[in-house]
């Protein structure tokens, strides 16, 4: 809402909510993907060991309609577990959703990344891993509407250099890295800061070029949990041409310099 409003003029997010409101005639756009893979999991009470066992069971996610509420059904769907046989609730952010397993309201909830990791540490168990589904998904993109970056190209290109930098320089500079992972995601656990670096220095593309194949899996994720969202082009959701651009000037091959593949 605040990028449509215009109070924020690159987002940088996943890409469903804005593929969404271009589905229904906004002008939104992904310009940049970093990443077009789950990093999602299902992490569940440590005596639940398979997925037949969640039939019956309170299953969390974050907000209706949310990437996590998304993902979780699809999740169950490809596993074989109907959504009739368990029941989904909107539990609230990370902390309420650990919250719920450690006090029973739930039996599993969905998260992402290296929370996985602190799930684990606290004694949960990690029962569907996303990344291993056959799911293209856009995790995190910038989002921008066109109208704004077709005035103002100059600046699109600035900010997409400044921000395709600092994926250089996290591969690049590890012990910077993880002095800034520590400074900004509130942990000092060295555990956690070293395997969150490890697993986005792993996956972060450093020519995050959007794809349309990528923009068409998300939206057959949205339409199955939406049948109403209008189908129109989900491909021309994602704009290459920035980072195209950005590729004929030589910018990749500066960074490369620079930093190293």
């Amino acid at each position: 809402m605040s990028l449509i409003g215009g109070s924020v003029q690159f987002v940088n997010h996943s890409g469903m909510p804005a593929l969404e409101a271009y589905q229904r005639g906004a002008d939104t756009a992904m310009i940049a993907s970093p990443m077009n893979q789950l990093e999602h999991s299902l992490v569940v009470q440590k005596n639940i060991t398979s997925v037949e066992q969640l039939r019956g069971k309170i299953l969390g996610m974050s907000t209706a309609a949310s990437l996590t509420d998304i993902l979780l059904r699809e999740g169950l769907r490809l596993n074989g577990i109907p959504e009739k046989d368990v029941t989904i609730l909107p539990v609230g952010d990370l902390g309420a959703r650990l919250s719920g397993l450690q006090t029973g309201r739930v039996h599993g909830v969905i998260i992402a990344g290296i929370q996985t990791l602190t799930a684990t540490k606290m004694g949960f168990r990690q029962l569907i891993d996303f990344s291993k589904l056959p799911i293209e998904i856009s995790g995190s993109g910038i989002l921008v509407r066109r109208a704004y970056v077709t005035k103002n190209s100059e600046t699109t290109l600035k900010f997409l250099k400044a921000w395709i930098e600092g994926i250089y320089l996290l591969k690049a500079k590890p012990e910077y890295s993880v002095a800034a992972l520590k400074k900004y995601v509130a942990t000092q656990d060295q555990e956690v800061l070293s395997t969150m670096y490890a697993h986005y220095r792993d996956k972060l593309d450093t020519k995050p070029a959007p794809l349309g194949r990528v923009a068409k899996s998300m939206f057959y994720l949205l339409s199955r949990t939406n049948p109403e969202i209008p189908s129109g082009n989900p491909e021309g959701f994602a704009d290459p041409r920035f980072v195209n651009q950005l590729e004929s000037a030589g910018f990749f091959d500066e960074m490369n310099r620079q930093y190293g593949k």
